[in-house]
Order: structure tokens, then sequence, then C-alpha cells
């Protein structure tokens, strides 16, 4: 997953640009360890503001997860004064990002 930019909160005087709009799209296959597998799968994360969206979507399958992920930041310039609110979506993006995907032990015979 590509990282995002670190964005200080606080005032700014100057507008955040990003070299030209943006569109991620990530899917990962994650296997359970050895002798692990996959619980339940997390809540869906699905966000939309006038910076960006972003989605990520987590499903069990056999071996572990599939992880599906999507970013899009269609403005490149943010004037200062929308730059709070960008950096709660980034930090939005950040924690959807971080999500823990939880594996239990097999019981035993299978």
């Amino acid at each position: 997953i590509p990282t995002l930019p670190e964005l200080r909160p606080g005032p700014r005087r100057l507008p955040v640009v990003f070299d030209f709009p943006v569109t991620e799209r990530t899917t990962i296959e994650i296997d359970a360890p050895p002798g692990f597998e996959p619980d339940r799968a997390p809540l869906a994360v699905r966000q939309g503001t006038i910076y960006g969206t972003y989605s990520l979507a987590v499903t069990r399958t056999e071996q572990g997860f599939r992880v599906e992920r999507e970013l899009k930041l269609p403005k490149p310039v943010v004037p200062p004064e929308s730059y709070t609110g960008l950096v709660g979506f980034l930090d939005l993006v950040r924690r959807g990002d971080a999500t823990v995907l939880p594996f239990v032990r097999k019981a035993e015979g299978r």
C-alpha cells in the first residue's frame, strides 16, 4: 500500500499541491500463518468527502483474507482553508489501512 503524505495539523498559509489527481486500487490476498485460520472479517470502511474517497473491504477466504482498497484524491490542489479537513481525511485513511486482520488457532484435528 503506497505511503500517504505526512501532513501536520495546524494552520496553513499555502495550498497543498499534489503532482496530479490520484487513484489507487490495491487487491491483496493474505494467507493465514501455519496453524491458524481466518476469523471474522473486519467491517468495511467507506468514506467520501470533498477531498476524496476511500474504501477498504476485507473478505474471508478459505486460506485467509482478500483485502480490496481504493483511494481517490481527485483534486491536485487543496486550498489552505480546507487543510484541516484534508488532514482529517488522510488520518481516516491511515486508520483504515492499519486494520488488523484477525487469525485464530485452528482447532485440534482441523
